[in-house]
């Protein structure tokens, strides 16, 4: 009776430090993405006044991913080697913060490109980092990843329709006000985060590291996100200068988000089933085909307010496709080495693949126009979707798809 009276306190206690462990990461999401609805979808349109072309603009939008690509997988590594998760969270944090700062009083190309460097040099592990964390919590519920990161959605949603109405009300720094307050509650919600400092590597960081990325399953992921990311960044950099040229006013982009918004939440919210039914490789596929859809449906836009619908499909194409990425790479990943994975994940995706989609959007933006260059996303797209269902196998949660 001792043994089982124990045993009964040992599993209350354990599910309540869980529990409150996932009620800090809602929030940390929340605040998080709120943040970051004020701040990036505003961030070309402030270029924009500022005079710069649209070769210009995409050096700009350039840069943070390609600083990301070194940067995300540097912190951590950094933070999985040395066992300190939290504290380089805390301190990525308060860099992007004051990055943001210097970037809301700064005005010439010049000046710019360092403060945006930094600010994507501080910014790159936070979603590697506190993802791999909440992986960590889970444990064999990682199926239940997206019942957490669904509250970065309805934090992105509120958040991005009163950044419209205020940018379209005071102006363009605004965004850069509500991204440093939000940013600030934020980082004061993450100093409550029970953080643990993850399992212990099996072998040396180096020989880990070595087994991850001699795994042909790794590779054929990292190559399906480069093509694919590379497509998605054409569209999400260039998409709301394709609405200020259709004339559309600020409000409809933030109303645009909320869309976006709520094509994420049904997405996220049955992850686990889909994860269950499709396994990650299946998840990942039906990503895939929506963003081809969603590229194609964004260059035929002619009315301006059809990008609301065309927003839907961003929870198929972005959210089901963040879900099955960090399950397939937690997969494949050796144990202790979560939070690296995850940033080489982050590094390839959004640091190489957004850096080079930025770059190719600015110069087919200039050269061809937005529709067609969104045409061009989708096709390459595509050509990701059918390289990953030739090259990958089923791994993880489920071996079905």
């Amino acid at each position: 009776m001792v043994g089982l009276h124990e045993q009964f306190c040992f599993t209350l206690h354990f599910s309540l430090f869980a529990a409150f462990w996932m009620l800090i990461a809602k929030t940390f999401y929340f605040f998080f993405f709120a943040a970051g609805a004020f701040l990036s979808p505003f961030l070309v349109l402030y270029y924009e006044s500022l005079g710069f072309s649209g070769y210009h603009i995409g050096i700009l939008t350039g840069l943070p991913p390609l600083v990301s690509m070194v940067s995300s997988p540097a912190w951590s590594g950094m933070a999985d080697a040395f066992r300190r998760h939290k504290m380089v969270l805390m301190l990525t944090l308060g860099g992007a913060i004051g990055a943001v700062a210097l970037l809301s009083v700064t005005s010439s190309f010049v000046l710019l490109l360092p403060v945006i460097g930094l600010f994507a040099f501080f910014m790159a592990p936070v979603i590697p980092l506190s993802d791999n964390a909440v992986l960590e919590v889970l444990g064999e519920r990682r199926s239940e990843y997206g019942r957490q990161r669904i509250w970065g959605a309805v934090g992105w949603g509120i958040s991005a329709v009163a950044a419209g109405w205020a940018t379209q009300h005071y102006g363009l720094h605004w965004s850069f006000y509500g991204y440093i307050l939000l940013m600030s509650t934020c980082w004061l919600v993450m100093t409550r985060l029970p953080m643990g400092e993850e399992v212990s590597l099996q072998s040396s960081f180096f020989k880990s590291f070595r087994l991850l990325m001699r795994n042909p399953q790794w590779r054929v992921l990292i190559l399906t996100v480069f093509i694919v990311e590379i497509s998605r960044a054409i569209v999400r950099n260039f998409l709301f200068l394709h609405l200020n040229d259709l004339n559309a006013g600020r409000d409809l982009m933030g109303w645009s988000l909320m869309f976006a918004t709520l094509g994420e939440l049904p997405v996220f919210f049955f992850a686990e089933r889909m994860l269950k039914s499709w396994g990650p490789r299946g998840l990942l596929t039906f990503s895939i085909a929506a963003s081809v859809i969603q590229a194609l449906l964004f260059s035929m836009i002619g009315a301006t307010w059809l990008v609301l619908p065309f927003q839907l499909l961003h929870g198929p194409a972005f959210s089901a496709g963040h879900v099955a990425r960090i399950n397939y790479a937690r997969e494949v990943a050796p144990p202790g080495l979560g939070a690296t994975a995850q940033g080489i994940l982050a590094s390839v995706g959004m640091g190489l693949a957004g850096s080079s989609g930025a770059l190719i959007g600015g110069v087919l933006y200039d050269a061809v126009g937005a529709p067609t260059a969104f045409r061009i996303a989708a096709g390459l797209a595509f050509m990701g979707l059918c390289f990953f269902r030739l090259k990958s196998s089923p791994v993880g949660i489920s071996s079905k798809a």
